[in-house]
């Protein structure tokens, strides 16, 4: 923990803890008020094309399953329609 007016003397040294991982307490009047922490430099959102590449899946069939961005559910429910009616016709046919 850090008083604040070690903060406002010593910025520059306290700056450099908090680089280097450390998160720093302030305080003022002995009660914690903030955080100085290291920014979290990680992609926090990665597209829907990045997570499918890396995704192991035991069925790849599932994939259609899943609504697409901006899908509305009436056309999500008409696309996974679509998709059973030619599953049932191939195996009709098989």
């Amino acid at each position: 923990m850090v008083a604040s007016r070690k903060l406002r003397n010593n910025t520059r040294s306290l700056i450099t803890r908090a680089k280097s991982g450390e998160t720093i307490i302030i305080t003022v009047d002995g009660e914690p008020v903030a955080e100085l922490r290291p920014v979290d430099h990680r992609r926090r959102w990665i597209s829907r094309d990045e997570v499918f590449a890396n995704f192991v899946q035991a069925d790849p069939g599932l994939r259609s399953e899943l609504r697409l961005p901006g899908d509305s559910i009436a056309a999500h429910e008409e696309r996974e329609s679509n998709r059973l009616a030619t599953r049932a016709k191939q195996a009709r046919l098989a």
